[in-house]
């Protein structure tokens, strides 16, 4: 068996929301038995402050909550996009007035990935995450029935486009440009996709289903899988020890960027009998536009994951009001360093092709609300 697999350490953090400005410190350790728990707790004026503007809040709009929350975050690892996203969002959250004083936010390194979170949830381990659903919502995962009681605040920006990255000393030497054209060869390449559970690593074992085979089989031709994440395998491709990545990125990564700056690539979508096959499974199209990456030559059809934040079915319906409103009236703020966020508007924060799953009814009144949906939850306009 070729394949490897490289892993971070596990790390959990809690930020206590008592004062104006929180701010969160990251406990680390070793293994996967052990965490640490940060606590961080302000001043009583503070916390005054914050209480003062949740009352007001809740006084003019009876949806707001006023009292302490409580609220689990989970997501990958450090080191990937889904960690870092979280924490910011949590450290906004943490700032003054945001939620109640006294709130209680967790973040648990217990996600295998975006793809797959919501099981945490229905398994009541999580109650808050990162979600790209297209399949886990509309086929299952590995044998798994779809969610069921999984439901989303708002379609988020920064979607991944499905994509390929290709050393060009490869495509020199193999004569492969794509992993369609790998299979096809039967061509003994060294791939890089992220971990089992996310985005990435359903993406290829997608594409070998679609091509008939499995990662045994194109391992039984000399080939390799390792599964990282894609800053790792872009040290790899840099360092010779990688052929081509597999990944569902967002148009600007900055992995990819500087990655392309550094070492002569070829990136590419997918086929149309991949994109095809990817929408039988639960994604949506998208083409990359022409001079993305400095790559494309003219608009490119490839297949599509939106992500949404999302949460049980059995959120307490103000609670995801509350989280929903402050989190959309924010966008913009939150764009600034969560990519998340990035390119997110009302029209896309209640498109079910970005969330898969169906807005949770404390979403829905927010966004009627907002004069988006109306009174029986349909878009306006």
């Amino acid at each position: 068996m070729n394949r490897k697999r490289r892993k971070g350490m596990k790390k959990r953090f809690t930020a206590i929301l008592c004062t104006v400005a929180a701010s969160l410190l990251l406990g680390a350790c070793g293994g996967n038995t052990a965490s640490e728990k940060t606590e961080t707790t302000a001043g009583k004026s503070q916390a005054e402050g914050t209480e003062a503007q949740a009352q007001a809040d809740g006084e003019t709009n009876p949806m707001v909550v006023t009292e302490p929350i409580t609220l689990r975050f989970a997501s990958s690892g450090s080191g990937g996009s889904d960690y870092t996203d979280i924490g910011t969002i949590i450290t906004f959250l943490s700032e003054d007035g945001i939620l109640p004083s006294g709130s209680t936010l967790t973040q648990e390194t217990i996600s295998g990935g975006t793809s797959t979170s919501g099981y945490l949830i229905e398994a009541g381990q999580a109650d808050i995450c990162r979600g790209q659903n297209a399949f886990s919502a509309t086929v299952g995962f590995n044998g798994r029935e779809p969610y069921s009681k999984v439901r989303a605040l708002f379609g988020a920006g920064g979607n991944s486009v499905c994509l390929q990255v290709a050393s060009e000393s490869f495509k020199k030497k193999s004569g492969c440009a794509t992993i369609e054209e790998i299979i096809e060869n039967k061509y003994p390449a060294r791939i890089c996709s992220e971990d089992v559970g996310s985005s990435d690593y359903v993406l290829l074992n997608y594409i070998f289903e679609i091509y008939g085979i499995d990662a045994e089989t194109f391992e039984s031709w000399g080939g390799s899988i390792t599964y990282t994440g894609n800053d790792t395998a872009s040290e790899m491709m840099q360092d010779g020890s990688c052929d081509i990545i597999c990944m569902a990125s967002t148009l600007t990564s900055a992995t990819i960027t500087e990655l392309s700056m550094s070492t002569d690539v070829s990136i590419s979508g997918f086929s149309d009998k991949i994109v095809d096959g990817l929408l039988e499974r639960g994604f949506a199209e998208r083409y990359i536009p022409a001079g993305t990456f400095d790559q494309f030559p003219e608009d490119a059809r490839t297949a599509y994951l939106g992500t949404s934040l999302i949460v049980s079915e059995d959120m307490d319906e103000r609670v995801a009001y509350t989280l929903t409103k402050v989190m959309v009236e924010n966008r913009e703020k939150l764009a600034e360093t969560c990519p998340t966020f990035k390119g997110m508007t009302l029209e896309g924060a209640i498109d079910e092709e970005i969330t898969v799953v169906p807005l949770h009814s404390g979403a829905i009144k927010y966004f009627q609300d907002a004069g988006v949906l109306d009174s029986e939850g349909k878009p306006i306009g």
